[in-house]
């Protein structure tokens, strides 16, 4: 499960890379600026463009950063027990967050206001990778329940005989 949390982490790191390298924000400032007043309003939009750029970074790469961490502490066998909760429970707050908020730009979407396409499917990116985590995080628990089940049945019937 640490490796599945390496490998979980960097790629919520590559996704806000791409999310905030690829975005086209100079591209966006050049075709509105055509007159005063229009330099004016994008540069309050600008601003506001940039900081959601951050934050399209930020988001996914900080989820990728905790479940790193979360991967590098549970390589040691004495803590891979609480690291990987600890990685199910960044992965499962990265999903709920998510989708709620892709399920919010969703509903404004489909009220006619406008929404960014582009961060609506990299929030539904970072939500299905998250819920993929999670998943993976529930069926090795449940395995490592079951192995230690068996191992506790296995002792017992063995003191029996």
């Amino acid at each position: 499960m640490p490796k599945n949390s390496l490998i979980f982490g960097f790629l919520l790191i590559a996704l806000g890379l791409v999310a905030y390298f690829g975005s086209s924000i100079s591209s966006q400032q050049e075709t509105a600026a055509t007159t005063e007043v229009q330099e004016q309003e994008s540069a309050s939009a600008d601003s506001g463009k940039k900081r959601s750029a951050i934050t399209g970074l930020i988001i996914p790469a900080a989820f990728g950063v905790l479940l790193v961490a979360c991967g590098l502490v549970g390589m040691r066998e004495s803590a891979r027990k609480h690291a990987m909760h600890a990685a199910a429970m960044v992965g499962l707050l990265g999903a709920v967050a998510t989708f709620g908020k892709g399920g919010y730009d969703l509903f404004k979407l489909m009220n006619g206001q406008d929404v960014n396409p582009r961060a609506m499917t990299f929030v539904f990116l970072m939500a299905i990778l998250c819920s993929v985590f999670v998943g993976l995080c529930v069926k090795s628990f449940i395995d490592a329940r079951k192995k230690r089940e068996a191992e506790q049945t296995g002792d017992e019937a063995a003191d029996v005989e």
